[in-house]
């Protein structure tokens, strides 16, 4: 009879702490997130102005003429796993391209630059690195004209990463679809 009381008393308390612990956790859930607000490691607070499929216009929170378009990329082997951030930045009458690599396995090195390849390969240039912190490195380098006409017929290209150290080259497609529509839209916000 004593241990039938002391397992009723448990089971309550236990019942009492998974309705409390159920509660804090839906109450902790029950704001509304603004999808649209967009950080960058705190670097970057934007607005997500228009999102396509593969392609994205970001703005600057209280500056929405500037604004770039950016689409994200991720590619996986069985050696190296990394996460790409493309982003096409229009200033006046330049074009930049900027790639954002973070590198998921700590095995091997970043490199130092990475290429840019047309689908034809009649285009290839590369981009070497401007700044690295915490196994994520920065690739920013102006857009030629070659270029920019190809993206402006949606028309995809690779970005080339070559690990030395691996002896392995990694490609990742990077939609052209609908760039022309989205590259306009920034043009006519500046």
């Amino acid at each position: 009879m004593y241990y039938l009381e002391k397992i009723n008393k448990l089971s309550i308390f236990i019942i009492l702490l998974l309705l409390s612990i159920f509660f804090k956790i839906s109450s902790t859930q029950s704001y509304e997130l603004n999808k649209n607000i967009v950080y960058f490691q705190d670097i970057f607070k934007g607005v997500l102005l228009e999102d396509r499929d593969k392609w994205s216009i970001v703005c600057e929170e209280n500056k929405e003429n500037n604004c770039i378009l950016t689409q994200f990329l991720e590619t996986k082997t069985d050696a190296i796993h990394i996460v790409l951030l493309v982003n096409i930045i229009s200033d006046e009458d330049t074009n930049y391209i900027r790639i954002i690599i973070k590198k998921i396995l700590n095995e091997v090195q970043i490199p130092e630059d990475i290429y840019i390849i047309s689908k034809d390969k009649e285009l290839v240039y590369n981009i070497k690195q401007t700044q690295c912190i915490d196994e994520q490195c920065e690739y920013i380098d102006q857009i030629n004209p070659e270029f920019m006409s190809m993206l402006q017929e949606n028309n995809d290209f690779i970005i080339g990463v070559a690990f030395q150290d691996l002896s392995l080259n990694i490609g990742s497609l990077v939609s052209g679809a609908e760039f022309s529509d989205l590259y306009s839209k920034i043009k006519q916000k500046l």
